[in-house]
């Protein structure tokens, strides 16, 4: 946390306006509105694939999804970090308060925006936001079958990743689909899938190569610590 804040001092030099791009390309950055911009337009460049055209629902329903489930895992983890010895909120920690009103304004957004499309769209995004809120978190063994002692959804292997690349491809080939009431069982639709699936999965691995230092240190497993261990 320190290192990144001393990134963020500009020199006094520094002209204003160039100060001020700096600082709303950060906050685009870290806010995860490039990565929910880049789900939309993943959306276009699906659709053109399967050949098909679409208005701006499908776009803003894979804009507010990704931001959101994006930032609940980001808040996520600033919780897991952010408190020090006295068990004061961090700097990084109040920062995710910001984070935390615009991912429930995603949510809200994707779930509205899915209900208009019927009840069956409301479900599935309904069960999508839920997975990803309940990704963090840890079951008791009383609430378990089969003798259980304790169940995260994070504990099982590459889930982070697996589940990534799932719910970009529902957004982003299979709710097209279902506005425009096209058939799904198409070759231009296992296309479009199976490349936005393995696209993500290969993006999320990339990341996970980068932070691969801090999982093995907080032991979560991902397919580069899991190989590396």
């Amino acid at each position: 946390e320190v290192v990144e804040h001393l990134r963020e001092i500009e020199p006094e030099s520094v002209n204003f306006i160039w100060r001020l791009i700096r600082s709303s390309f950060r906050f685009m950055v870290r806010s995860n509105l490039f990565v929910a911009l880049g789900s939309a337009m993943l959306c276009y460049a699906n659709a053109r694939l399967m050949g098909i055209s679409l208005g701006w629902l499908p776009y803003a329903i894979s804009f507010c999804y990704i931001l959101s489930v994006h930032l609940i895992s980001r808040v996520t983890d600033i919780a897991d970090f952010a408190r020090d010895d006295s068990g004061t909120l961090s700097r990084q920690a109040k920062r995710g308060r910001l984070m935390l009103k615009l991912a429930i304004a995603g949510a809200a957004g994707a779930l509205i925006l899915a209900g208009s499309q019927g009840a069956a769209p409301l479900g599935i995004m309904t069960l999508l936001i839920g997975l990803g809120m309940i990704y963090r978190i840890d079951f008791p063994g009383k609430l378990l079958p089969l003798g259980l002692k304790r169940l995260s959804l994070r504990l099982i292997p590459a889930s982070k990743d697996l589940f990534m690349a799932l719910g970009w491809s529902v957004v982003t080939v299979i709710f097209p689909l279902y506005i425009k009431q096209m058939p799904l069982l198409t070759p231009a639709f296992f296309l479009a899938f199976t490349s936005t699936f393995l696209l993500v999965t290969v993006r999320s691995l990339l990341f996970d190569v980068r932070d691969i230092q801090g999982d093995l240190i907080v032991g979560r497993e991902t397919l580069p610590s899991l190989i590396c261990t």
